[in-house]
């Protein structure tokens, strides 16, 4: 069963609309539903979706959402609400339905049932150490400056499209952030882009440390030795990322060696199809070093969806294999608190764990908990390059608020997974449990 992104229905009568499926990586397809009324003629009991045949692009922006079908014109829909579009007059409906139960076109009061199973793949929680620690993370998205141009990265992480904030306006989000969890342990979690290329980056961290926050980063070490020199004593937990098509391989290795006592360090290695011997002696090579906390990544196309065309079985074995053999103590432990939150297991009905990593659930496709309660938002946040914040990256339940409001309020409540596979490692440390 194929699960929606996003579905929109142009409503022409009661029988019959277009529609259109909306995918997280801006592309769409056309097709047609036919709608079954009720006995009382204005009830809908089923629906038929027949084959979508018409590919096409779209745009989301603020106000509208912009669609071009194949080589013809663009469509504007002009937003009335969130769930409410309007196109000539028409009405659009939005059928993004985070309670995964039943979605409602507003017109002519007609009521579509959808028919859902959540995913049963034999455990019943996936937990992490979040709750029971009393840790709340913030993963914020710094900006979309990077020193590298990965192919399997997006244009929109590395562009440079997105300004740097104000440094005033994210030391007073700080401020907010830690009124609100007051009592929690606050980890910050920056990524980009490249976030050591912001020329503030020192200062907000040393702002953050002064309020008792752990700092943890994503970052592909290009700065110079000097800069880390005079920078490591900011941070608190590092992963280190590898990129095969720009990174420096001697100069990985150095700055590994150099940060190894210094910070709870990861190395991540980016490992493409048909580059697994390379990567592999790498990571050996940084085992020798004494770091044990080495993974080789899987990538995942545009880092949304599947995973990247290319990889054989034989390849996803010997990464899985790899990883296996990670040590779960860094070097350093610093931040015992933060090791807690990388704890990640299934718990199953008889109370029986199993220790699992991302890496591990992405190569062997178990990144799905579609129709499961997940704590994204109460245990940990997602924030933009724009400022804005969601429970995750999924950005399932909407848009939360912005860094510039001081009233923000933070969900005390999960939400229900409506995404047919989570993309980003990140909120995979979100506690979910099937409902």
């Amino acid at each position: 069963m194929k699960i929606f992104k996003d579905l929109f229905i142009k409503h022409n009568n009661l029988n019959e609309s277009n529609f259109y499926i909306l995918y997280s990586n801006n592309t769409c397809l056309s097709g047609v539903i036919e709608i079954v009324p009720g006995s009382d003629g204005g009830h809908v009991e089923n629906s038929i979706i027949k084959e979508p045949t018409i590919e096409g692009r779209y745009t989301l922006r603020d106000n509208s959402i912009d669609l071009q079908l194949q080589d013809g014109e663009w469509i504007s829909w002009k937003k009335i609400t969130d769930d409410l579009y309007q196109e000539n007059d028409r009405e659009i409906i939005r059928l993004t339905d985070y309670n995964l139960t039943e979605a409602f076109l507003i017109t002519h009061q007609n009521q579509i049932q959808k028919k859902i199973e959540a995913v049963q793949p034999g455990y019943t929680v996936l937990d992490t150490g979040l709750e029971t620690e009393n840790i709340f993370v913030a993963n914020w998205f710094l900006g979309n400056t990077c020193s590298y141009s990965c192919s399997y990265c997006p244009s929109y992480l590395n562009d440079g499209s997105i300004p740097w904030t104000d440094l005033e306006i994210l030391k007073n989000f700080i401020d907010t952030l830690f009124e609100k969890k007051a009592g929690q342990k606050i980890v910050i979690e920056f990524t980009g882009g490249e976030v050591t290329l912001y020329k503030d980056y020192g200062a907000l961290c040393s702002y953050i440390k002064s309020k008792g926050g752990v700092i943890s980063m994503i970052t592909n070490g290009s700065r110079t030795m000097d800069w880390w020199r005079k920078n490591v004593q900011h941070f608190d937990v590092i992963a280190f990322s590898y990129h095969t098509e720009f990174a420096d391989r001697a100069k990985y290795l150095e700055l590994a060696d150099f940060l190894k006592d210094k910070v709870d360090l990861n190395c991540n290695i980016m490992t493409p199809p048909g580059k697994l011997d390379f990567c592999q002696e790498l990571g050996e090579d940084i085992r020798k070093l004494g770091i044990y906390t080495v993974n080789l990544m899987p990538l995942i196309e545009d880092l949304e969806g599947e995973l990247l065309p290319g990889y054989t079985q034989l390849e996803l074995d010997e990464i899985d294999q790899f990883n296996s053999t990670t040590s779960a103590e860094p070097i350093v432990n610093k931040t015992k608190v933060i090791n807690k939150r990388s704890d990640l297991s299934k718990v199953y009905p008889d109370g029986k764990r199993q220790k699992v990593s991302p890496p591990l659930l992405v190569s062997s496709k178990e990144n799905t908990w579609w129709g499961w309660n997940c704590l994204s938002g109460v245990t940990q946040i997602a924030i933009n390059a724009n400022g804005d914040i969601f429970r995750g990256w999924c950005m399932v339940g909407g848009k939360i608020g912005n860094i510039g409001n001081p009233n923000l309020k933070l969900p005390d409540d999960p939400v229900l997974c409506n995404k047919e596979l989570c993309h980003c490692h990140f909120d995979f440390y979100s506690k979910k449990e099937i409902v």
